[in-house]
């Protein structure tokens, strides 16, 4: 994903950090210019956007610290400056963009107490302008407390308008990015200058500059409160809570502080995404502690790659738990595992840096449990405190691989059940009672120790860190902002070379680049041990910035902006790499063995050969598609779209009916069919036209997941069925924006998340493409080989709305 400022910063390669810094000011300045000036509107916020200062790093530009640090602020510069350009777009057009929201306050919708407290803060805020406009100067301390008030948490509903759309409400909320949860501003629509005498204010459209400084309120829920005949949504409210909002000059940009305003009786109000970051600022200040010179374990292993050792020999207690696990299986009360896994749970055990690539679904999360109590067990044995920090880049991964350890744990208490002389044989029993932490949880799966946020803690409770050190041995699932928060809720802002992690796990890794690793890492003990799981062949992390296209020899030298798997693999550590999928059909982990992972040296292989079961369809074509012999199926079509494809959406129609429908099979949103498209637009369109693939929230009637979505949102999960809608189909188009198309990783990723059958409808110009760019031609083989050496069988041609269509299949190659 590219920033829309992309090519102005094409201009500017090769240029030192004061050019840098020169740059940022002009392309400031002219935004100001805009935003000052828009609608008409001369009178717009002034408050200067807070320039990141680059000087103090200067003499470290050379190095891999200050290239990191360069990485944070160029990134961070680029999305405010994309965010502020969306808001440059009227309300009602952010609408349809999935931006926004348009909302009226009415105290009608009101709790009475809540209606009562925003009169009160209306009359505080009203106090203070006249004691402002009465006095000469500051207020006094009296009148400052009379006029004292807080928007904190205020539970408001707010009326969803849709007059000035181009759409209705239904199909609004339908088009929206907004989600529960979510951090929004709350801004009124319109606003004018309070600065002029009364006759002279104008209302104008507020600037994106204002934006940034609205109030802050937190998505608690949108309710449909009326529908009509056919289902449609026609009333509905969004409730959110109002929260304070701090910033300023000491975020260097990235924290924004919100300026609260009573909301006043019928009027309307926008919702847009808030863009402070953070994420970012932690990052920021990880690697200005890094080029200050502090202490990181893992980014000293990537500075100084000397360090990395290949010692392939087991602690003894982690061996003796890998001879525990030959017994049982020796005795048919527990499943075998591949070599790698072998490896994996019982080797490595003393190199301070281990990679493990695991392509999709051949168990890397279940894998790691293992790993980590075989280590556990090795430290038990050794007389050793033994920590492990398990740590994904979301809340949501994080979770799946909690529940893996668990899972592990819970397997080991079965095997002791089972076989109490075995056990004790091989297994140390205190492994059953190693606690499970789980640091400020959303949702955390049962078992763990939940530990919320230290700083929702009561004065005089203990610190998450201080919880931590407590027992010998544990493992703590924790992300990467999760664990910033826990070492400065206990050490403040010294945040580094506090050794609370004896083993760190960063499993995704792919998608994880190098700032939030090293945050990660905080905990890290100097001696401590790094497993980094994940697989550069599925998604890498989002970018703004068109880092392609950098040609300054800094991030020549120190691609800093790959993921933290791809860095690591450059460097050549000792590396596992697991081979058999346990999702996926044979047919489909065949074509990827071939064309992708053999690349790697990777037998990639699934036994898995379940089928759709045999239905006679009417229709010939879908009977064609859905044929069950063949789990990989190409319909090849004619057409010239870009972003939206109205013929490639007829034409999947009747294949996603019989799909979905329970006359057909019968495949629901949740686990059994999967829609992938590459853009928004054929998404809206599609979860328009089929609002039987979303699944609706019981409370407020509305879609909160749909089966239909982009890639990014399906990778780590699976479905029975997966259709993939291409959707672009013009050349002119394709070679300019082939990378995200044609892009390997997305094909890849699409493919495997199928268990039994996979669907690609594209045009005949995607697996004909020619370019004589090196990179996009060899990413466009992916696409032919698949029609040209898989999907060989035609099993079905003919014209569909007009235009000819073929449908061809491919059956499955030998199993590794």
């Amino acid at each position: 994903m590219k920033a829309s400022g992309a090519d102005e910063w094409a201009d500017y390669r090769g240029v030192s950090l004061d050019l840098l810094r020169a740059f940022q000011v002009r392309r400031l300045e002219a935004l100001e210019h805009v935003a000052a000036n828009i609608d008409g509107n001369p009178h717009a916020v002034k408050t200067p956007f807070v320039l990141p200062d680059l000087s103090e790093f200067q003499d470290k530009a050379d190095d891999l610290a200050g290239a990191l640090h360069e990485f944070v602020l160029i990134e961070r510069f680029v999305s405010i400056n994309e965010w502020q350009g969306v808001r440059h777009a009227p309300p009602e057009r952010r609408v349809l963009m999935g931006e926004t929201l348009i909302a009226s306050y009415d105290e009608a919708d009101q709790e009475p107490e809540i209606a009562e407290r925003n009169r009160e803060n209306q009359r505080r805020q009203r106090l203070r302008q006249t004691y402002a406009q009465a006095g000469s100067g500051k207020l006094s301390r009296q009148q400052s407390q009379e006029c004292q008030w807080s928007p904190e948490g205020l539970l408001l509903r707010l009326r969803l308008e849709a007059a000035g759309l181009d759409c209705d409400l239904h199909d609004a909320l339908g088009l929206t990015n907004l989600r529960d949860g979510d951090r929004l501003i709350l801004f009124p629509r319109r606003v004018t200058d309070q600065r002029l005498p009364a006759g002279q204010r104008k209302e104008f459209t507020p600037t994106p500059k204002q934006l940034l400084y609205g109030q802050r309120c937190e998505l608690k829920r949108i309710v449909a409160t009326q529908k009509d005949a056919s289902g449609r949504v026609v009333a509905g409210y969004a409730e959110v809570e109002l929260v304070e909002s701090f910033g300023g000059e000491w975020s260097k940009g990235f924290v924004f502080p919100g300026v609260p305003q009573p909301l006043e009786e019928g009027r309307r109000y926008t919702l847009d995404p808030c863009p402070n970051g953070w994420y970012g600022y932690w990052s920021l200040q990880v690697v200005e502690g890094l080029c200050r010179g502090e202490g990181n374990t893992l980014y000293e292993l990537l500075a100084d790659p000397s360090r990395l050792d290949h010692d392939t020999s087991a602690t003894p207690g982690q061996g003796r738990f890998l001879a525990g696990i030959y017994a049982f299986q020796a005795a048919k009360l527990l499943h075998d595992f591949e070599k790698a896994k072998r490896q994996y749970i019982g080797n490595f055990g003393k190199v301070p840096l281990l990679l493990v690539q695991g392509p999709p679904g051949t168990g890397k999360s279940y894998g790691t449990a293992f790993a980590l109590f075989a280590r556990l067990q090795g430290a038990m044995q050794a007389g050793r405190d033994f920590r492990a920090f398990v740590t994904c880049k979301t809340h949501a991964a994080t979770d799946v691989l909690l529940r893996n350890v668990l899972d592990v744990r819970q397997k080991l208490r079965e095997l002791r059940d089972a076989d109490p002389a075995r056990f004790a044989q091989f297994f140390d029993a205190r492994l059953l009672d190693v606690p499970v932490y789980r640091v400020a949880p959303h949702e955390p799966p049962d078992g763990a120790v939940h530990l919320e946020k230290d700083a929702q803690k009561e004065k005089g409770e203990a610190k998450n860190a201080d919880l931590i050190m407590q027992p010998r041995w544990c493992v703590v699932a924790v992300t990467p902002g999760g664990t910033y928060g826990m070492m400065k809720g206990k050490w403040g802002k010294d945040i580094f070379d506090h050794g609370l992690c004896d083993c760190l796990v960063l499993d995704e890794a792919s998608q994880m680049n190098l700032p939030e690793a090293a945050m990660a890492a905080l905990p890290l003990k100097r001696d401590g041990q790094v497993i980094v799981v994940g697989d550069h062949r599925q998604m890498p992390p989002i970018v703004k910035h068109d880092w392609d296209r950098e040609l300054r020899r800094t991030f020549q030298q120190y691609r800093v902006y790959d993921s933290l798997f791809d860095t690591l693999r450059s460097l050549k550590p000792p590396m596992i790499q697991f081979s058999e999928s346990f999702r996926v059909h044979a047919a489909i982990a065949d074509f990827l063995r071939r064309e992708v992972y053999r690349h790697d040296g990777i037998n990639y292989h699934s036994r898995r050969t379940e089928v759709l079961p045999e239905r006679k369809p009417d229709d010939d074509f879908v009977a064609a598609v859905l044929r069950p012999e063949y789990p990989l199926v190409v319909v090849v079509e004619e057409a010239a779209s870009q972003v939206r494809n109205e013929f490639e959406q007829a034409l999947i129609e009747p294949i996603l009916r019989t799909l979905s429908d329970a006359q057909g099979y019968g495949l629901d949103a949740e686990d059994g069919l999967g829609v992938v498209v590459p853009h928004r637009a054929q998404r809206a369109a599609l979860r328009q036209a089929f609002p039987q693939l979303c699944v609706f929230d019981q409370t407020s009637g509305l879609a909160v997941r749909s089966a239909i979505d982009t890639v990014e949102r399906f990778q780590g999960g699976e479905r029975t069925v997966i259709l993939v809608s291409a959707t672009e189909s013009d050349r002119a188009y394709l070679l300019e924006s082939g990378e995200f198309l044609l892009d390997p990783r997305r094909l890849t990723v699409a493919l495997s998340r199928a268990k039994r059958k996979l669907i690609l409808v594209a045009s005949e110009t995607v697996f004909g493409l020619f370019s004589p760019d090196e990179e996009t031609f060899a990413n466009s083989l992916l696409w032919k080989n698949l029609l040209q050496r898989t999907c060989t069988t035609l099993l079905w041609e003919g014209e569909r709305g007009g235009r000819r269509v073929a449908v061809w299949g491919g059956k499955s190659g030998p199993v590794g």
